[in-house]
């Protein structure tokens, strides 16, 4: 794009979610699960813009599990792979507040923690 273009550059902005328990318990109640999610919103001034950014994103974040994580009561952390939720399609939606409109999508990710 050139500098007198004025639809935005492509960002992102990545947001952390609160892990929670995850339904599925073992026998012996050994493993605590957590499911952690991690929303993306992938922003861009046209849709070639924003479908390259996922791809971008999704290159770097799917399947990427989290490492040296840190104990917790004296037992290890281990997380599991990055992955999308059952059934999640992100689609492709338009902001019309700005001019020219941003064209954006929020992209979901979860991982399961085992402590």
């Amino acid at each position: 794009k050139s500098d007198t273009d004025k639809r935005v550059r492509p960002y992102f902005v990545l947001y952390p979610g609160v892990g929670a328990p995850v339904s599925e318990e073992n026998l012996a109640d050994a493993l605590v699960d957590l499911d952690y999610p991690l929303a993306v919103t992938a922003a861009a001034g046209d849709v070639d813009d924003l479908l390259a950014l996922i791809d971008r994103i999704t290159a770097l974040l799917w399947r990427w599990a989290p490492t040296d994580l840190p104990p917790v009561a004296g037992r290890p952390v281990v997380a599991g792979p990055l992955r999308y939720p059952p059934g999640y399609a992100p689609p492709l939606l338009t902001d019309a507040a700005f001019t020219p409109a941003r064209q954006y999508t929020q992209l979901q990710f979860v991982t399961t923690v085992h402590t």
